[in-house]
């Protein structure tokens, strides 16, 4: 599952991002008994988890939708937008979006 594979790059990579790195899974509003199955599913990853809810919107308010990817730079701005990359692939998807991350990050 991506949110395995999410904590994977970010273990893979902590000596070279450092605290300069943070992935942030937002939870669809409506979705809550999720978080319980995922929480279960994967004990082992740390990636939080935001629940949106109905009065905030935050999926709405940026215009995102299930397995979106946004890569932002250090001012919050996007950088990079992405629908549904497959990162739990060692492969082309999941280096490109560390190559985007590091261009980012100016390394």
């Amino acid at each position: 599952m991506q949110f395995a594979a999410m904590q994977d790059i970010l273990t893979a990579n902590v000596d070279r991002w450092g605290d300069d790195v943070a992935f942030l899974s937002v939870n669809k509003a409506g979705y809550e008994d999720g978080i319980a199955d995922i929480v279960s599913t994967y004990p082992d990853v740390v990636v939080p988890i935001l629940q949106d809810e109905s009065t905030t919107q935050a999926f709405f308010n940026c215009g995102a939708a299930k397995y979106h990817f946004y890569v932002l730079d250090p001012q919050r701005n996007v950088a990079y937008a992405h629908y549904a990359l497959t990162v739990e692939d060692a492969g082309t998807e999941m280096q490109r979006l560390i190559d985007e991350v590091d261009e980012v990050l100016g390394r």
